[in-house]
């Protein structure tokens, strides 16, 4: 029973993963489904109190508001990561970054191509820390999905800068933006405006800054590992994989 109980509340996901994988469908298509049949289960199969229809939708109508609520934040989030990305495409700020710091130094790793928020900060980085760079993306882009709340957000800000900061200290590109991946969805877990949406979910409003000091050391322990790992694949173990 309790193996049923397991897989009924995993089927929702299961569906997910069976909509987009296997027919091959897009996400806006399978999710309608997905949250269709949750709310079916909710109100037939994990109805164990044997509430009414009436009570059953008074408790779910609310938590569906929520759900939106806050999947409108992370939207807002992704829509501003892309329109920050197009306007610094399309106005050539991008170009007058570069040009910029091309006249502060005749170093290469200061000239990195920078995108999005955070330029300056990324850069003086790549120009410290020189080849140990694999590691530092690790940290860039956990800074990048702390500001914008998303691995996504992270890595539209920062990729192109670090295929480009590879391409000139002689790396291997992959394995440097691997290493910016892991530290955006690392990001997240010290993230405030994840957070927050964490702590409201599970009914500790106002006790963020216990979440926050219980997730830091996680964050700086699995941060290090993270870098360790970054600079083994890109400086030893993949040097030349895919180039």
């Amino acid at each position: 029973m309790e193996f049923l109980n397991f897989v009924m509340a995993l089927s929702p996901i299961i569906v997910v993963l069976v909509g987009i994988l296997g027919f091959r469908q897009s996400a806006k298509k399978v999710a309608p489904v997905a949250l269709i049949w949750t709310l079916v289960l909710a109100f037939t199969y994990f109805n164990i109190t044997g509430a009414s229809f009436k009570e059953n939708v008074a408790v779910y109508d609310a938590l569906l508001w929520k759900g939106i609520k806050e999947g409108l934040k992370i939207v807002l989030m992704v829509f501003g990561a892309f329109v920050i990305l197009n306007l610094l495409r399309d106005t050539g700020a991008i170009n007058e970054v570069k040009g910029a710091i091309a006249r502060i130094s005749d170093d290469r790793r200061v000239q990195v191509v920078i995108v999005g928020m955070m330029n300056l900060l990324a850069s003086d980085i790549a120009a410290v820390v020189g080849k140990f760079y694999p590691a530092a993306a690790v940290l860039i882009g956990a800074s990048g999905s702390f500001i914008t709340g998303t691995g996504l957000g992270s890595n539209i800000m920062f990729a192109d800068m670090h295929i480009q900061a590879a391409g000139a200290l002689g790396m291997n590109p992959i394995t440097v933006f691997a290493g910016q991946n892991a530290g955006a969805s690392l990001g997240n877990l010290i993230c405030p405006n994840n957070t927050v949406a964490a702590c409201a979910t599970v009914d500790q409003i106002g006790n963020e800054n216990k979440v926050m000091k219980r997730t830091l050391p996680a964050f700086a322990i699995i941060l290090g590992v993270y870098m360790v790992l970054t600079m083994l694949y890109t400086c030893v173990l993949f040097p030349h994989f895919g180039m």
